[in-house]
């Protein structure tokens, strides 16, 4: 399971990459930063701490949602200016 979420995550960067846009590096930062926290919420904290663990979910959760409202923004700024 990690080494397909690494790969699924190699992949979302690069196409990330591909698209390219003004927020290209805070993406690949959030991409950067989502992979890893993912992988030790499910190795390590399951086992020893509930604590740590609701504590990376809600680290990784924010980090979503930063990712989701900056695709937001980007797709209707794209739109807006096609539309024109």
């Amino acid at each position: 399971m990690i080494s397909i979420l690494v790969v699924a995550f190699c992949m979302l960067s690069y196409l990330t990459y591909y698209r390219g846009h003004k927020y290209l590096l805070l993406k690949l930062f959030l991409n950067l930063l989502i992979c890893p926290l993912i992988i030790t919420i499910i190795w390590v904290t399951t086992f020893y701490s509930k604590k740590d663990h609701y504590i990376l979910a809600g680290i990784i959760f924010i980090l979503v949602l930063i990712s989701i409202i900056l695709d937001s923004y980007l797709i209707y700024n794209g739109l807006k200016i096609k539309t024109k």
